[in-house]
């Protein structure tokens, strides 16, 4: 099934191959799709980096997606986010923040913004590459202690500020 176009001569008509085939499976262990059309908030980001870089250690994968642009309810296509648009620095210092709060400085091996076309116009998503846990490390999340504290409430945890987590405990 065909959920969009897209110039096949494009030099990224590969991850466009990759989009399809991961919207054709859908949503499992390593694979995360948002709708985000407005933004997304950058605290459920690196929750959903820590949960699918764990499981893709789990799985005995090199990595998983966290795909943003693409509906979530009702007929899968891509709908679009604006998630970092603008300026091209934005997703490189996004991907620095990544790596400033997770263990050891592990980050995103890349972030992908597509173009692909639905319903006759073009759709901006961004697949973002996440690679799997170290053997026997798993990838933790840090973050501020005001988060921290609202997370733990929330799950009852110790607002410590570390958050390792699976995409159920999301």
């Amino acid at each position: 099934m065909r959920y969009f176009e897209y110039d096949r001569s494009d030099a990224k008509a590969e991850y466009y191959e990759t989009l399809m085939n991961l919207m054709e499976r859908w949503e499992h262990e390593i694979v995360e799709f948002k709708e985000a059309k407005g933004g997304y908030n950058e605290d459920k980001i690196g929750q959903y980096f820590s949960a699918i870089s764990n499981e893709a250690n789990l799985l005995g994968c090199q990595y998983g997606w966290f795909v943003l642009g693409v509906s979530e309810s009702g007929a899968r296509k891509p709908v679009g986010t604006a998630f970092k648009s603008g300026d091209s620095t934005l997703l490189e210092k996004f991907k620095y923040e990544i790596a400033r709060n997770t263990t050891d400085g592990i980050t995103l091996l890349e972030i992908i913004e597509l173009y692909p076309i639905c319903d006759g116009k073009p759709c901006r998503v961004l697949m973002f590459k996440i690679p799997a846990a170290v053997v026997g490390m798993p990838t933790n999340l840090y973050l501020s202690a005001e988060i921290a504290q609202s997370i733990a409430q929330k799950h009852s945890t110790s607002g410590t500020g570390l958050l390792t987590t699976s995409i159920t405990g999301i």
